[in-house]
């Protein structure tokens, strides 16, 4: 996953379980190029507005998190920065009549192009989370004539959406006029299976669909998609067809290994190459390759550190402090999820390692 992506995953995954015991929890979006001392006075007016609040413990709240947000806003920055900024400020202790504020702050990988001040029991976390969207979607079908099925590919994940098994006699072996009905029959209910998964395979019409992948046996793949009976739209969309002997759920991994030439900008692809690398190289005894958290540490400070390789499940303040200095070293970085074998194999030996510069 993209850092900037992840940062935002985890800021969105720790703002969306807090709530507050009443309508006093402020989300504030300030979108890019807009005036920042504009925005801090409108929040200055809400302010003197929250005086008119008649519960004395839901006006002292709101108050306090508007102050809070204004003082940081105008400690942070003379002017809106470049992608704009979301702040979060609000009172989230569950006891009656005790404070815990908490107040988050943070620049989104995007531009923000919506302005907005909230105060509710939640915080307003759908404009970050929009951002999140994979914008590097593909459509995955595999296929024979006993079975099929057909998903996503969403950035490093793969979403099974439907499997078929449809019911087509066997070839019939006798001769004569029964042979032939047989034979009308069968081509009947392929034909069938085939307009079947033609029609399925619409939902890879949506505009987020990058491309379309198929695989499957020859030449049921290549009969099915020589039909046409797919929407044009999808067949515009289809970058690779690939041979494979297998169509059940699990085939859709094999899919997208064997469609890697295809996945050049693919999250998966390029995590699995990632981590296959530094596998292949601690296999080999290569005396660049480190892993545990304190010599990783240690290499980093020292700018030692070619590439480095983090799970996204690693304890999120480790994760913060590798990143900060892989990023004032200038070291590469990728970050692995647990969604493929590869992940969760380089998850189980400590989630972090490193390549060496020499």
């Amino acid at each position: 996953m993209d850092p900037e992506k992840f940062r935002l995953h985890s800021f969105v995954k720790n703002l969306e379980a807090k709530r507050a015991r009443h309508t006093e929890l402020i989300s504030v979006y300030i979108p890019a190029g807009s005036d920042l001392n504009i925005m801090i006075s409108m929040l200055q007016r809400e302010r003197g507005t929250a005086e008119n609040i008649k519960s004395a413990t839901v006006k002292k709240n709101v108050t306090s998190a508007l102050e809070k947000i204004v003082q940081k806003l105008r400690a942070n920055y003379k002017q809106t920065p470049p992608k704009g900024v979301a702040i979060f400020c609000g009172n989230i202790s569950e006891d009656l009549g005790s404070e815990k504020f908490i107040t988050e702050m943070i620049e989104p990988p995007e531009p923000l192009k919506i302005k907005i001040y909230r105060c509710e029991r939640e915080f307003i976390l759908d404009p970050l989370k929009e951002q999140l969207v994979s914008r590097n979607v593909y459509g995955l079908l595999t296929m024979d004539r006993s079975e099929a099925a057909m998903g996503f590919l969403d950035g490093n994940t793969i979403k099974v959406t439907k499997t078929f098994e449809p019911m087509i006699v066997g070839k019939h072996r006798a001769g004569g006029q029964s042979a032939q009905r047989f034979d009308r029959i069968r081509e009947g209910q392929i034909l069938q299976y085939y307009k079947e998964l033609a029609n399925a395979c619409r939902i890879f019409i949506d505009s987020s669909v990058k491309g379309v992948l198929i695989g499957g046996p020859i030449p049921t793949k290549d009969n099915f998609i020589a039909q046409h009976l797919m929407p044009l739209e999808v067949e515009r969309k289809i970058i690779k067809v690939v041979d494979m002997s297998i169509s059940t759920e699990i085939s859709l991994k094999d899919l997208v290994e064997l469609s890697k030439d295809a996945l050049r900008d693919n999250e998966l692809v390029k995590e699995r190459e990632a981590v296959d690398v530094f596998f292949k190289r601690i296999s080999i005894g290569d005396s660049k390759i480190l892993f545990g958290k304190d010599q990783i540490l240690e290499a980093l400070n020292n700018r030692l550190v070619k590439h480095l390789l983090v799970s996204e499940n690693l304890d999120s303040k480790l994760m913060d402090v590798l990143l900060d200095l892989a990023v004032k070293t200038g070291s590469n970085f990728d970050i692995i999820s647990r969604n493929h074998s590869e992940g969760e194999q380089f998850y189980q030996i400590g989630g972090v390692g490193a390549i060496l510069k020499y």
